[in-house]
């Protein structure tokens, strides 16, 4: 697979050629006094406009972010032929093409190993996580931040003079002008910076250095995530230590004729919004998606209230951190770019009823639309791979049907049958004061 930086080059190199024919086009159709003001308004260039964007798309020989999209490419060449039956216009296809490049530059982002790290020259990584999911940033515009802060899209202009001797410079010269040129001198001391200096020096490539570092830096990153992957089994058979033991105790409470209370609400816990220590004795608002989850046996804790002051300001927060849509960006909501108010029993957030009942993992799709639409991506991202872990067999292949045009896409026959609402199971929620707080969407 291209890196996603040579990607986005010749995307900007085939653009700018496009830019030239098109400027070729239009200085053919005035020398030719058609009298239009525009190629949009020439009846006899108009069709040659639409063909040469479709030639740049359709019939590239260059590997661009396009490349492989075949679904995309089919419904492009029936716009582009609209277009020039006047059933859509340009401006429409250019739109669709802008979302299809903005939702593959969000992935390959998301996916990149590189671009994260350059990011902390700008912002933290929380920031950078949320402007990645957020539908008003634009990927492109993201990019464009972080190279810009990171100075790897352009140079001082005072380096200029370097970089003209470095060109010029003789093999053995060359590297270290280019060493002085893009590594600072305050940079020089700091760990990898020091260790692409060395290889620079050896007349290793530019980008073979970087990499060896940033390989590196992933076989680290692999062993903490083997570490976190240690510590959560480790943190899994404390909590079922914990569960036997509190087990052992209700078994123990109920022979001696002790009332039950809720398993949340046994001990002192913190107010999610103001953390005020909660007494078992008082009354609490528990929120609802927590507390399924925890009687799913999926999540250990819930987020609990106070007062309903405490959890009107805090469960919209709590919910966006915890609760999101699974879908992240192909949310259907995220997709049309604009904040979707729901309504009706349809609109209700759903759950994954594999991953609930299952999979015992977090999964819910903000409505019955979203989890329909996203149903294979959800399948293949998390079924599959924990099915495989898991080692389960689970026979699902009846219940998916193909795309007639791309065999490599499908949706389920009926998605009610693979989601759950949160009133599909009887959940224990506490009686009088002791009641529940709806997720909100």
């Amino acid at each position: 697979m291209a890196e996603l930086w040579d990607l986005v080059a010749s995307s900007q190199k085939q653009q700018q050629a496009l830019g030239e024919r098109v400027k070729e086009l239009d200085g053919s159709c005035k020398a030719s006094n058609h009298g239009a003001r525009h190629l949009l308004e020439c009846e006899s260039c108009y069709g040659k406009l639409v063909d040469l964007m479709r030639r740049r798309y359709l019939e590239s020989t260059e590997e661009e972010w396009f490349s492989g999209r075949k679904a995309f490419l089919r419904e492009l060449d029936r716009m582009f032929t609209d277009a020039k039956d006047l059933k859509v216009t340009l401006k429409d296809v250019d739109a669709r093409i802008v979302k299809e490049r903005d939702q593959w530059l969000r992935l390959r982002i998301k996916a990149s190993t590189t671009i994260p790290v350059l990011a902390e020259a700008s912002m933290s990584q929380a920031e950078f996580k949320s402007k990645l999911i957020d539908p008003n940033v634009q990927p492109r515009k993201l990019l464009e931040e972080i190279l810009n802060a990171a100075s790897v899209q352009q140079l001082r202009s005072d380096n200029a003079e370097k970089l003209q001797k470095a060109v010029d410079a003789s093999d053995g010269d060359r590297s270290q002008l280019l060493k002085e040129l893009i590594i600072p001198a305050e940079l020089s001391e700091k760990s990898d910076i020091a260790d692409v200096s060395s290889q620079l020096g050896d007349d290793v490539p530019i980008s073979s250095a970087f990499k060896s570092v940033l390989s590196r830096r992933e076989a680290a990153s692999r062993k903490g995530n083997e570490m976190k992957k240690w510590q959560r089994r480790l943190d899994e058979l404390r909590r079922a230590q914990g569960a036997h033991h509190a087990q052992q105790k209700r078994m123990s409470d109920a022979r001696q004729g002790v009332p039950p209370r809720p398993e949340l609400l046994q001990k002192s816990v913190k107010c999610e919004t103001c953390s005020k220590e909660i007494d078992p004795a008082d009354s609490a608002l528990v929120c609802r998606p927590c507390l399924f989850f925890m009687e799913a046996h999926v999540r250990d804790k819930a987020a609990i209230y106070c007062s309903r002051e405490c959890a009107e300001k805090g469960q919209d927060e709590h919910c966006a951190v915890s609760h999101q849509c699974i879908s992240d960006d192909t949310c259907v909501q995220a997709s049309d770019g604009e904040d979707v108010v729901m309504s009706g029993v349809d609109d209700e957030p759903v759950l994954c009823r594999e991953c609930t009942q299952t999979l015992k993992l977090e999964a819910m799709f903000c409505s019955r639309d979203c989890a329909s639409a996203n149903f294979q991506r959800h399948r293949e991202s998390s079924h599959l791979p924990m099915r495989k872990e898991k080692n389960l067999k689970v026979d699902d292949g009846r219940d998916l049907v193909y795309d007639k045009d791309d065999q490599t896409r499908y949706h389920v026959k009926d998605i009610g049958d693979h989601i759950m609402g949160f009133d599909d199971e009887n959940i224990v929620t506490g009686e009088g004061a002791n009641s529940e707080i709806r997720v909100k969407t």
